[in-house]
């Protein structure tokens, strides 16, 4: 059985030396729950309530996790809910926190999660423990199986460029509906404006090429009901931490011609390039160019010729990652609770207060992801 620690997070510098006292540097499964990224992320904290909690075999480190512990709901905070690492603050996790899991090694993640499961319930007091954005269900369900567990879904989208290193290669791959918008885009933006291409910012304009994004980003979505990401200083701040670490981040603009269609920004880890988000510059092209597209297929060409084999989409819901990717997944929202009678007896009590509120004043349901 492993032996579970935990202490209050009092800096980014904390979590990094007790990083450095372990070694799970490859352990991660993805960039998202990377040393970096979470180190990025709580150097933007107001920390007051994050915890992390680590597992042990034998006074060994064998795992750890970040989480943060919020009463609720706001109006009669009698529930603890426990959010792996995120804050359960919306400027904290408009990052988009994706693949989040328990940083372990691998043949201890099943009694990392069970573990983890029972010293929320145990020692903690937790009512709920939720990880947003997981893509091991079964993983949770195993470990939960004393608990009630619910769960969402999101989709995820990805594709394999281990051959994309031609244009024809990559559109060869797609549907006839989609081959001939593709082939259209690009000979009426070779025809209108030049050739197309792509050019790789330099790790010294990273973080000015990324706000420039950001400016384009902006303007297509702070009028909905999420916003943009670069309207939330903490979302900049992470994002300029991870820009400042050689090899995490890739930037690429698309050009045909003189005429810069747009641009976009990307994460890398080991042999996966994730697209996190773009800015189009929709005002340069005519309703036959889909600027967007180009952008894919020429930066899955870009990234196939410097030896990536996975392109990334991430999670939610769009037409073009449906149309351009080889493979779906799947994401879920995973919410455990714990069992006893006076929390489900709360729990309840919040439930029907919740559904009196929203009768009262009707919720507005919001797209999660912005990219």
């Amino acid at each position: 059985m492993l032996k579970v620690r935990h202490k209050k997070i009092a800096s980014a510098k904390e979590l990094a030396d007790f990083l450095l006292k372990i070694d799970l540097s490859k352990t991660p499964s993805s960039i998202f729950t990377s040393e970096d990224w979470l180190t990025g992320w709580i150097s933007t904290l107001h920390l007051r309530s994050t915890l992390l909690i680590w597992f042990e075999s034998d006074n060994s480190v064998v795992g750890y996790t970040l989480l943060t512990v919020n009463r609720y709901p706001s109006f009669m905070p009698l529930l603890k809910k426990g959010w792996l690492n995120q804050s359960g603050k919306k400027k904290f996790d408009q990052i988009w926190l994706e693949y989040n899991e328990v940083i372990c090694l691998p043949h201890y993640r099943s009694q990392c999660m069970t573990a983890l499961i029972s010293y929320s319930f145990n020692e903690l007091s937790l009512s709920e423990l939720y990880i947003s954005m997981s893509s091991d269900l079964l993983g949770w369900e195993n470990s939960a199986i004393n608990h009630e567990l619910h769960w969402k879904k999101i989709p995820g989208y990805k594709t394999n460029i281990s051959n994309a290193h031609t244009i024809e290669n990559i559109i060869s791959d797609f549907s006839k509906s989609t081959r001939a918008q593709l082939r259209r885009s690009i000979r009426k933006a070779s025809d209108t404006f030049g050739a197309i291409y792509v050019n790789e910012t330099p790790p010294s304009e990273l973080i000015a090429d990324f706000l420039n994004l950001g400016e384009v980003h902006k303007a297509k979505w702070s009028g909905t009901a999420d916003g943009s990401g670069f309207n939330n200083n903490a979302f900049i701040k992470h994002h300029e931490y991870l820009l400042s670490k050689i090899g995490k981040t890739s930037l690429l603009k698309i050009y045909a011609g003189t005429t810069l269609l747009g641009s976009a920004y990307y994460l890398l880890w080991e042999d996966t390039v994730y697209f996190y988000c773009s800015g189009l510059i929709q005002s340069e092209v005519d309703k036959h160019i889909k600027a967007g597209y180009l952008l894919h297929i020429f930066a899955m060409r870009h990234f196939s010729n410097k030896g990536y084999l996975v392109y990334d989409f991430l999670g939610g819901e769009y037409q073009y990652k449906d149309s351009l990717c080889s493979d779906k997944y799947m994401f879920y929202q995973v919410s455990i609770y714990n069992g006893g009678f006076i929390i489900k007896v709360l729990r309840k009590l919040v439930k029907s207060v919740k559904k009196l509120t929203s009768a009262i004043k009707p919720q507005v349901s919001a797209t999660i992801f912005r990219r």
